[in-house]
């Protein structure tokens, strides 16, 4: 309800309670006390309303903000649980799965370059292990440049070998076997390495202990056919479903 001021010497009674003059005759107008006390007591009740809802508001945001970032807070909590986990048993059933024989044949055909693709292919599932192990594109860089070198040194021999003194050919031939020495002895290094890799995975995060044979890794090792052996592995761990299933453990 809007109160009016009445001038005392006009008697106009339209004059707002904010208007410092008359209206109708310019005198200056002389308010009542008491509705100066209204006036400023509903001005204070607005203002405390005004500051109450305020509060209210802040207290509501703050709220909503805490929940907010508890729910966000566990949320990261259970997606880096999950993910732990996951990551884990991701890692133990992520690799290269391949049939021994095309594995064979590709690295035949490929003079054995394709062994070294191959664990390039399986190290970020061998990263991925809880073993401890970390291995690195390095080691079969020099297996691919190793057997490149070698697969050249061959094309010369067959191409210029009936030119060149037995001297010479004799030396081509030592830096050859040289070569697949060098290639023999990474690529038997890796292997023993990713089997302790896969089996300290199992033991840590099962509790099992694989059935994954030192003798046989080296014996083949020595004939180059250590990774057949390891894929062999990897492939029977996929068959029998790699954490739960007969066959894979030691009894």
């Amino acid at each position: 309800m809007v109160t009016l001021v009445r001038c005392e010497r006009c008697g106009f009674e339209g004059n707002s309670t904010s208007a410092v003059f008359c209206s109708a005759c310019g005198m200056k107008l002389i308010k009542d006390p008491e509705d100066d006390d209204e006036d400023s007591s509903g001005d204070e009740d607005l203002s405390d309303e005004g500051s109450t809802r305020s509060e209210s508001a802040l207290e509501d945001e703050a709220r909503k903000g805490s929940d907010a970032s508890e729910e966000t807070e566990f949320s990261r909590e259970s997606e880096a649980t999950t993910g732990k986990t996951q990551g884990s048993k991701t890692g133990a059933i992520a690799f290269l799965k391949m049939p021994v024989p095309k594995l064979i044949i590709l690295t035949v055909i490929t003079a054995g370059i394709y062994s070294a693709i191959w664990f390039l292919k399986q190290i970020p599932s061998l990263n991925n292990l809880n073993a401890g192990e970390r291995f690195t594109e390095a080691p079969f860089g020099f297996v691919i440049a190793a057997c490149v070198v070698n697969i050249g040194l061959a094309f010369y021999i067959v191409s210029v070998g009936a030119v060149v003194g037995d001297s010479t050919f004799n030396e081509i031939i030592s830096w050859s076997n040289m070569l697949s020495l060098g290639v023999q002895l990474v690529m038997l290094f890796q292997t023993l390495k990713a089997r302790m890799a896969i089996i300290s995975h199992y033991k840590n995060e099962y509790g099992k202990d694989l059935d994954f044979s030192l003798f046989l890794t080296v014996l083949l090792g020595v004939f180059f056919l250590s990774i057949f052996y390891l894929q062999y592995k990897i492939n029977r761990f996929e068959e029998v479903g790699s954490y739960e299933g007969k066959g894979i453990y030691k009894a």
